[in-house]
């Protein structure tokens, strides 16, 4: 099939005194040796040049660039020799340098690639410039003599090169613009001066494009279209490549007259179709007379027949470089159990601007080759993946799922080193934001394969302003953070456009020498059978304007996701749903239509009702079953001023800890605590301690005596509880840590938490008392008097203010020689019937005591034990964690027993029962929360009790105490009031086992008046 433009020889013109020159060329071969499918292969190729030079001895063969580089393996493997040595078989008489020639760069073309080819044609390039010399880096024209005129060939190169290789290969070289170049040179060889060189004829080759098949394409505001449009009328021909486009144009040109016009032409791609142009000259004038351009299939695109016959000697070059391939590459690497593809648009074609699987797996390859290295996170670029890892077999000898190493060559041909820098965490946002190319960049956008990272965008926001969330592994970015990054060659230089890399200093980043093909090759051989990644690691959220003060508990709105999905049609999920938390608050159809050049693939509108209790902003998930997609977004909520209760819920934390190491948690802005959260409520658990030791749990980054307290003391072999308030680092963060266990677990359930101005203000623990004279604190030293009241000024210390009206204390009895009890109440008051902590002999004792101070800001201690004061020495600490101020929608109360089982019948093993705050007469009706001191008595065995609103739903499995067996054991409880007053108790005991029960209301929390039901 020959497409074709031509405008005929005037009649004027005699036919006799005329020149006709045919000049064909190439573009984009990119060591396409063999024939496969419409490439012909460099035999046939070979073949049709010979046709065209039998036609008309006036035949020039031509290249307008990237004869070599990101070849087919039985090239690249002989590092496309036989390429170049099958185009000088073919007698090519000049090529433009194209950008894949640069993919070792410069040196490896100076030292290289011009040497293989130097006695047979040159390369070109009129707008490469040395940095050092200021001149030309290379040879800028070539002249062949045809029928006594001379033809002269000019070569460009795209303004784009340093975007498109690696920077650090070409750093010696300048880009200059390729229009003021090419005129400048054509001037020379048209200014008359033979001591310049001359030419009758200007053919220019440049290795840059159309991106389509239009002539307007060929001629509007792009830099090849300029180019086009305000070329010199000295030049006659446009030989063009880089863009794998077909066109065959005739543009006309200012002063040639209407009968004639300057040919502008480009030949596809891989060896599949031959450019063509004729030019008639007369040779007496020196004038273009005529001109035809036309585009030449090779291979029949029905049957795929060769159309032109294969050259012996060239074809003896590519079957001895396919016998060596073909032994080299047949080295089986492992094993796939699915197909691995790049993004797709809908037609088929590669689509750069989409996430897919094999850009994941390759970024996973190259994080793991680097791991020692201390890498966290990989890029890759869709670029650098040159074709799919396919499960089928290719033929006899290649099982299904077999990898060779020739099918992984053809992946990454580059030979890139893997490239390790430090960047910080906004350098990392940085290059996330640079996959949306620059205006005027051939592609809008190129999506970077990831690893070690997930993150979400806007599609529809401002350049520079589309990634809303980043996380590494299971941590939010931190953006003055450091984090190792590994990166291709190409890429840690700048490639693509991805200058952040380029930024990175010499001294934050190192190349490893490793090659990506063989870190590929080794990912193989150890991870076998590999299978694609199905999950998302970007996933694109529009949320819509929130109303002044944030989204209401309740409210519905819309969210519109997108790239959930991939695009080469892997089987995956068609349904995204939303949750907070376990609670599902929305689910929709996945529309899995694609939007080519993009990865919007996968997009749905999921309609979002907040639950009633959700407050201040929450942290939404969106999963798509079966593949593992999740995305994580953040909804703004309005903001109550008030303590708020939640149904428990345990944060992970890992099974085991080792001493003296702590262990921090992200726990603000993972559901239901809000970004906003300044503090929680948590019921503290040790799990199987093997020695005497205790936890303290402090906010992330606090130092000193606040890591150095107690939150519960533990004895070996037993379950300890205990409930404490504890505030949250700016960016919602607490740790804990062991003291004294080798070993020990450690659970954490959070009941409540705090917003700002809630009027309880927390603080990492300070001491106010300790009567130990190894670390005496406070007004009293020495062992504490049975049955003595001690008064302690709490507000002026420790950081209580003067405004206080409660304080909310650690209470720790240690040392104690017998059994009894420690009672903490307000300065002055009379001796209350209830207890802070129960203690037993030689076991250090821990609970948490929210106390109502005295006018003048004093509580008071008193111990009780059943023998006389001399024999029971005890020492008392007190660390304030808290206090509650008038502003507080809070009320204390004077200890008011609702419930003791011994007075009836004890809580059986499985046994829930229901307690109505109802019966209270002073608990207010629009109270949230109450706040318990809740003592389990000589349990028959080990369990624990668990203190919930009756919801009529599943038993929450976190406790509130954990038995010892035959001891006393309180702890404060914050619980949720449900709408009708009732709160349960469950005892978690082996069959038959029982248990005393006291529960005492120590006060309550009311809402605001908009403040949230209890979560």
């Amino acid at each position: 099939m020959i497409c074709a433009a031509a405008v005929v020889v005037p009649p004027a013109a005699a036919a006799d005194h005329l020149v006709e020159i045919d000049i064909v060329g190439i573009n984009d071969f990119h060591g396409r040796l063999e024939q496969n499918r419409q490439s012909a292969g460099a035999a046939s190729l070979a073949g049709a040049v010979q046709a065209f030079e039998t036609a008309n001895a006036n035949t020039l063969f031509v290249s307008a660039g990237d004869n070599i580089g990101a070849s087919t393996f039985t090239s690249f493997v002989a590092d496309d020799v036989p390429t170049m040595d099958a185009l000088e078989l073919m007698d090519l008489d000049a090529a433009a340098l194209g950008n894949h020639e640069f993919d070792r760069g410069r040196v490896d073309v100076d030292d290289r690639v011009l040497p293989a080819v130097e006695d047979t044609f040159p390369y070109l390039a009129a707008n490469l410039y040395d940095t050092t010399t200021g001149e030309p880096a290379y040879q800028e024209y070539a002249l062949e003599e045809v029928d006594g005129l001379t033809v002269a060939f000019v070569g460009a190169m795209t303004e784009d090169l340093p975007s498109l290789v690696s920077p650090a290969g070409i750093e010696t070289l300048e880009v200059k613009p390729m229009l003021p170049e090419v005129n400048r040179v054509a001037a020379q060889l048209s200014d008359g001066d033979e001591a310049n060189d001359e030419a009758d004829v200007i053919v220019l080759l440049v290795h840059e494009g159309a991106n389509g098949a239009d002539v307007a394409d060929a001629t509007g505001a792009t830099s090849f279209g300029q180019l086009v449009t305000g070329l010199s009328d000295d030049v006659h021909a446009v030989f063009s490549g880089h863009t794998h486009q077909r066109y065959a144009h005739l543009v006309p040109v200012d002063g040639w007259g209407a009968d004639v016009a300057r040919p502008v032409v480009q030949g596809g791609q891989y060896g599949e179709a031959l450019a063509h142009v004729q030019l008639t000259v007369d040779p007496t004038t020196g004038d273009l007379v005529a001109s035809e351009a036309h585009v030449v299939d090779l291979v029949d695109d029905e049957t795929s027949e060769l159309e032109y016959p294969q050259v012996e000697a060239v074809q003896d070059v590519v079957d001895a470089a396919v016998l060596e391939a073909d032994e080299l590459g047949s080295v089986s690497l492992g094993t796939v159990t699915e197909d691995l593809f790049r993004a797709q648009n809908a037609d088929g074609s590669s689509n750069r601007g989409g996430e897919s699987t094999l850009g994941n797996l390759v970024a996973d390859v190259q994080l793991w080759a680097t791991q020692d290295l201390g890498t966290e996170i990989a890029f890759m670029n869709p670029g650098g993946l040159r074709t799919d890892i396919l499960f089928a077999s290719s033929g006899e000898g290649d099982p299904d799922g077999n990898v060779t190493f020739r099918e992984a060559a053809e992946v990454q041909p580059f030979a890139n080193t893997l490239v390790a820098l430090t960047m910080t965490g906004e350098q990392v946002v940085q290059v996330l934001e640079e996959q949306w190319q620059p205006e005027g960049a051939e592609r809008a956008i190129l999506k970077l394969g990831v690893a070690g990272l997930t993150y979400t965008y806007d599609p529809t926001a401002a350049q520079g302003e589309r990634v809303t969330d980043v996380w590494v592994g299971d941590e939010w970015l931190d953006p003055a953070g450091e984090y190792r990054v590994v990166a291709n060659s190409f890429l840690a230089s700048g490639g693509d456009n991805f200058t952040t890399f380029a930024d990175v200093t010499a001294e934050d980043r190192a190349d490893s020498g490793r090659i990506d093909l063989q870190a590929f090759v080794d990912y193989m051989d150890a991870m076998s059978p590999v299978s694609p990644d199905l999950a998302q690691r970007a996933v694109g959220v529009q949320l819509p304007a929130a109303p002044e003060g944030g989204f209401a508990p309740g409210s519905t709105f819309e969210v519109d996701l997108s790239s959930l999905l991939f695009s080469a049609g892997e089987e995956q999920g068609d349904e995204v749903v939303v949750h907070l938390g376990d609670t599902e608050v929305g689910r929709a159809d996945i529309d899995p239509t694609i939007v080519d050049g993009t990865d919007e693939v996968g997009r749905a509108t999921v309609e979002v009702t907040l639950p009633d209790w959700a407050v201040g902003t929450v942290a939404l998930v969106a999963h798509v079953p079966g593949t593992g997609t999740e995305a994580w977004f953040a909804v703004p909520g309005q903001l109550p001023s008030s303590l708020v209760p939640v149904e428990p819920v345990r944060v992970p934390t890992p099974p085991v800890v080792a001493p003296d190491v702590p262990v921090c948690i992200q726990v603000g802005g993972i559901s239901p605590v809000p970004a906003e959260a300044v503090g929680v409520v948590l019921n503290v658990t040790t799990v199987r301690p093997n020695s005497y030791g205790h936890v303290v749990v402090y906010p992330d980054g606090a130092t000193g005596r606040a890591t150095e307290g107690s939150t519960v003391n533990f004895e070996p072999g037993k379950d300890v509880a205990n409930t404490t308030f504890v505030p949250l680092s700016e960016d919602g963060r607490l740790c804990y840590v062991t003291r004294g266990a080798p070993a020990a677990g450690v659970l954490l359930d959070v009941s409540a938490f705090l917003l700002p101005d809630s009027g309880v203000e927390l603080q990492a623990s300070r001491r106010l008392v300790d009567t130990r004279p190894s670390t005496p604190a406070g007004p009293y030293v020495g062992p504490v008097r049975n049955r003595t009241p001690y008064e302690v000024q709490v507000t002026g210390e420790a950081g209580v203010p003067a405004e206080a009206t409660a304080v909310l204390l650690n209470v720790t009895v240690t040392g104690p020689t017998a059994p009894g009890n420690l009672r903490v109440f307000a300065g002055g008051d009379d001796v209350p019937g209830t207890s802070v902590v129960n203690y037993a002999p030689g076991q250090d004792k821990a609970n948490l005591a929210m106390v109502t101070l005295s006018e003048d800001g004093t509580v008071s201690f008193w111990s009780d034990t059943p023998v006389g004061p001399a024999r029971n020495p005890v020492h008392v600490v007190l660390d304030v964690v808290g206090w509650v101020t008038a502003e507080a929608e809070y009320t204390e109360i004077v200890p008011d027993r609702v419930l003791d089982t011994r007075d009836g019948a004890k809580l059986m093993a499985h046994q829930e029962r229901t307690l109505d705050l109802n019966d209270l007469a002073d608990l207010p009706a629009d109270a949230t929360t109450v706040v318990l001191n809740v003592t389990a008595i000589r349990p028959s065995s080990v369990g624990n009790l668990r203190v919930y609103p009756e919801t009529g739903g599943a038993t929450p499995n976190v406790s509130s105490i954990n038995y010892i067996q035959g001891r006393e054991l309180p702890n404060l409880v914050v619980v949720a009031v449900p709408e009708d007053g009732r709160i349960s108790l469950y005892s978690d005991q082996p069959h038959g086992g029982t248990v005393d029960v006291a529960v005492d209301v120590v006060g309550w929390f009311t809402a605001d008046a908009e403040g949230p039901e209890p979560v």
